[in-house]
């Protein structure tokens, strides 16, 4: 941050049940915040939006242990994209060291005409993403795990994605796309 300030946070966003949201599920930027245990079910629908997300957050928030189960988009669209859960870093290159995403299940993403569906999306450096459960009853398009930057993941378990794991995913073992 510049000018000597100071980053907002500290947040905890914990065993919420949130259903049809139209637009997102959680939304949370702030430093040194976790989401953990929530469950995000069947969002989507907004008039004219052309994407939804589960869970979204930037600037050192930890991710952990959430269900994104469900995402569609309004019948009226040629084109939707959905992303079960979107992390980007808010800061300079080394901000974000130490952030985490680790044993969420993100399910049922549903997208329509090019737009992809995304299970996880990660932007920023010194991320780890471990132990998480991307999956698909059928193939769609998109990406199970899409990475920019420098994110190291592991073991986790990625199903009928276009693309199980894509972008700059520094992969450390025990990934497994099918």
């Amino acid at each position: 941050m510049t000018g000597g300030a100071s980053p907002k946070g500290g947040h905890v966003i914990e065993n919420n049940r949130l259903s049809r949201n139209r637009f997102g599920g959680i939304s949370v930027e702030g430093y040194g915040s976790i989401i953990r245990d929530n469950v995000v079910a069947n969002t989507g629908g907004a008039p004219g939006g052309s994407s939804a997300s589960g869970i979204s957050a930037s600037g050192r928030v930890d991710i952990i242990d959430n269900v994104v189960d469900g995402m569609f988009g309004d019948s009226s669209l040629a084109a939707f994209q959905t992303i079960g859960i979107y992390y980007a870093d808010a800061g300079s290159v080394n901000a974000v060291i130490g952030a985490q995403i680790r044993g969420n299940r993100v399910r049922n993403l549903t997208q329509k005409g090019a737009a992809a569906a995304e299970g996880i999306e990660v932007i920023g450096h010194g991320i780890s993403v471990r132990e998480n459960l991307i999956g698909q009853a059928s193939t769609i398009v998109g990406d199970g795990l899409l990475c920019f930057g420098d994110v190291r993941v592991r073991d986790n378990v990625v199903k009928n994605y276009g693309q199980g794991m894509r972008g700059v995913c520094s992969d450390d073992g025990g990934n497994v796309t099918y």
